[in-house]
């Protein structure tokens, strides 16, 4: 049998980048289709991917809104923190991990991922702390704050199912690659005998100490050599040496350590101590250290919890093993929980599992009058940039002294917004010997922000802000030049038949008939001053009568406002068929789409 082949989490995470990319970079839209009924109306018909599927698609077209980056998100699974469930801990030999819930999301919208469960505890304490460091709540749960999800990411993106990825910098900044957070106990082992604590009754130096005699302590030579010698309060608190040497004689009890216990402050006699077996950690980082603690009670003497005093980094493997006179202790086994690549929460969509990526955008409204609230739809999908319907031309030309504005930061043209739409992507040349305006570079590529009649600005992103320009010399060879690509946030797919001397009511979805032309078109939507139709076949003309197929209503057309795009110029990437959505002036209408990666 083959072996099985994987595909990692950090590979669909840069599929999901690579296509979070493809969105911001080039223009893809999202599209409504489909103002005609469903076969079993209002349960939707299977989507196919066909030709006939997408000619339809691009028959009945309404509108579109163009994608923008903030408008796609990686996802990952929602699960939600709940009182007394035993949640899976971060294991990096599991190779089931991102089928269980070992990441959380509390009820402020932050994420917290689990980095031990308390031996498989109820977690009865939610995490809510948000700094970059690792934290124990009181049910003995280790947490790692991730991220929380921004208010708007959160209303755009998360459903019950899944929530956006929405990185904290701090805390992918704070975290170290390969640093050992968590060392499970496998087996406890027993007879761990050489476990005290006590406090210092002389210091000698910084190495030699003599401790308080208890009835507890071991009056035996060299009992407690390889453990270690760790001070748990008092001065010099957190500091963490090997004892080499153990010795009893008239004078007291005395330790000896392998490293000089002065950092940052020399013990005294306030130092408290904790003699333990010593946490023996060796693989390829480095800095990692931790002590445990040995269960006394009735004599068991087991190891009972391993705590990390420095994680260390560059770890990607880590033997743990319990050092202790073999006499007095044995057959204890850790782990080292080895972190992902980075550290915990250097990446969190590859952490916790992204292999979602979600697309999600409002349509407005009438989205400033751009386009129609009164027809509905029943088809959502991304299609590629569409061509315009009206192919512009080639360039235009302006004066770079007198149509370059310095206060306005505009370039005037005679109704300009015949020719540049907001969205457009422009390219600025001069004519030979000519010097480019101030703001502007020769054969540069930029994009319309706004356009009127007389003027526009440009910008160097879309949608970003409109470029500082100073007009030039008297000289007329400067040229813009545009492209019969559609760039605009919106379209609108429909032809508007102005309409007058109206008799009887069109009917939606009714095909209409010009009298003279013989072009015919479906109706989308109609009252006694305006037809909307989609992708007429054959051209109406001004003055003629149309006749609706089957209400039979008339109506002359006083004038024809063509659609933004030519139809069939674009791909359809993703179509979903849904039951129908009517579309409002006063409201507004998410659109959402998961891709798996």
């Amino acid at each position: 049998m083959a072996a099985p082949k994987v595909i990692t989490k950090f590979f669909n995470k840069k599929i999901a980048e690579a296509v979070q990319k493809e969105f911001s970079s080039n223009v893809y839209y999202f599209a409504l289709s489909k103002h005609s009924e469903w076969t079993e109306e209002p349960e939707p018909d299977l989507a196919y991917n066909t030709t006939e599927a997408i000619n339809n698609f691009h028959r009945e077209l309404i509108l579109g809104k163009r994608i923008r980056s903030v408008d796609v998100s990686p996802l990952v699974k929602r699960y939600f923190w709940t009182s007394n469930t035993v949640y899976a801990q971060y294991d990096d030999t599991d190779p089931d991990l991102y089928e269980k819930q070992f990441y959380v999301v509390n009820g402020s919208e932050q994420v917290y991922k689990c980095l031990f469960n308390n031996n498989g505890a109820p977690s009865t304490i939610q995490p809510d702390e948000v700094g970059t460091a690792p934290f124990e709540k009181s049910d003995g749960y280790w947490w790692k704050y991730m991220y929380t999800i921004s208010t708007s990411n959160n209303t755009k993106f998360s459903t019950g199912t899944y929530i956006p990825v929405d990185p904290n910098t701090a805390v992918v900044s704070a975290a170290s690659n390969g640093s050992i957070d968590i060392i499970l106990i496998s087996n406890t082992g027993s007879n761990y005998r050489g476990y005290i604590s006590g406090s210092i009754a002389q210091v000698l130096s910084n190495t030699l100490f003599r401790v308080e005699s208890t009835e507890d302590l071991s009056s035996e030579n060299f009992f407690y050599n390889t453990s270690s010698f760790f001070i748990e309060n008092g001065t010099g608190a957190g500091q963490l040496s090997i004892i080499s040497n153990y010795t009893v004689n008239s004078s007291g009890y005395y330790v000896l350590t392998s490293t000089p216990m002065n950092d940052p402050d020399v013990l005294d006699l306030t130092s408290n101590f904790r003699i333990a077996p010593q946490i023996k950690i060796q693989g390829d980082g480095t800095g990692a250290t931790a002590v445990c603690t040995v269960n006394t009670i009735s004599n068991s003497f087991f190891v009972e919890t391993v705590e990390v005093l420095s994680r260390g980094q560059n770890y990607t493997f880590a033997n743990v093993s319990v050092v202790a006179n073999p006499l007095y202790g044995s057959n204890a086994q850790l782990r080292a929980i080895i972190p992902p690549k980075g550290g915990h929460g250097a990446d969190p969509a590859t952490e916790l599992g992204c292999s979602e990526l979600g697309v999600s955008l409002f349509f407005n409204n009438s989205e400033f009058s751009t386009i129609s609230t009164d027809v509905p739809f029943r088809q959502v999908s991304v299609i590629s940039i569409p061509y315009k319907f009206t192919a512009p031309p080639a360039s235009r030309t302006f004066n770079a002294l007198s149509a370059v504005s310095n206060t306005n930061d505009t370039i005037s043209f005679s109704t300009a917004n015949t020719y540049f739409k907001v969205g457009d992507v422009v390219t600025y040349a001069t004519a030979n010997g000519n010097v480019a305006i101030s703001g502007l570079s020769n054969n540069e590529t930029y994009y319309v922000v706004q356009s009127n009649t007389t003027t526009v600005q440009l910008s160097l992103t879309y949608e970003g802000n409109a470029i500082n320009l100073t007009a030039g010399t008297n000289e007329s060879g400067h040229s813009l030049f545009t492209t019969n690509r559609y760039y605009s946030n919106t379209f609108n797919a429909l032809t508007y038949l102005n309409i007058g001397s109206t008799s009887g009511t069109f009917i939606r979805n009714e095909y209409v008939v010009g009298g003279t032309s013989s072009a015919r078109a479906k109706i989308a939507f109609a009252n006694s001053s305006i037809i909307k139709i989609s992708y007429p076949v054959g051209t109406f003309a001004n003055g003629e009568v149309v006749t609706g197929e089957s209400s039979l209503a008339t109506a002359t057309i006083s004038s024809i406002n063509n659609p933004d795009i030519q139809p069939f110029t674009s791909s359809v990437l993703y179509l979903n068929n849904i039951e129908a959505i009517t579309r409002s002036d006063s409201e507004f209408e998410q659109t959402y789409m998961i891709l798996t990666v």
